[in-house]
């Protein structure tokens, strides 16, 4: 922004001079032919208008260029956080959310684990032995 102004004021400065150099060379012609009164009063207050004017746009343009720098790198912020916001959506949605089958399913693993191990420890599983059906206990050969 600060080479927009600086450009600005070099434009605004060659404005001026251009206007004083017309209005120099339109004093000197009218002093050299002898014109003055309100006509050349008027001459002179159209130089002055057609410089306010030339600057007013000037101002204008420059402020309007600033305005849209600035609204640009705003949104170049808003862009910048938004793909940050996206990243870290991304990452958070990216976790596994475990499911209720697979939760069923570790607890009936853990339930079975649980009763296999308590058959080897009772010695369910000896071939020497049996399990009686009626009442579920081990009958133990001899």
């Amino acid at each position: 922004m600060n080479q927009e102004r600086d450009a600005a004021a070099a434009e605004s400065f060659d404005i001026v001079r251009s206007m004083a150099e017309a209005k120099g060379t339109a004093v000197v012609a009218a002093g050299e032919s002898g014109v003055g009164g309100v006509s050349f009063a008027n001459i002179l207050s159209d130089f002055e208008t057609r410089e306010g004017l030339a600057r007013g746009k000037l101002d204008y343009n420059t402020l309007t260029k600033q305005q849209q720098i600035a609204d640009d790198n705003a949104q170049a912020r808003t862009r910048a956080q938004a793909g940050i916001n996206s990243s870290i959506n991304a990452a958070v949605n990216a976790t596994p959310v475990p499911s209720e089958t697979a939760m069923w399913a570790g607890i009936g693993a853990d339930i079975a684990g649980a009763g296999l191990r308590i058959g080897d420890k009772a010695g369910w599983f000896d071939k020497a032995n049996k399990v009686d059906p009626a009442t579920g206990t081990v009958i133990k050969k001899s």
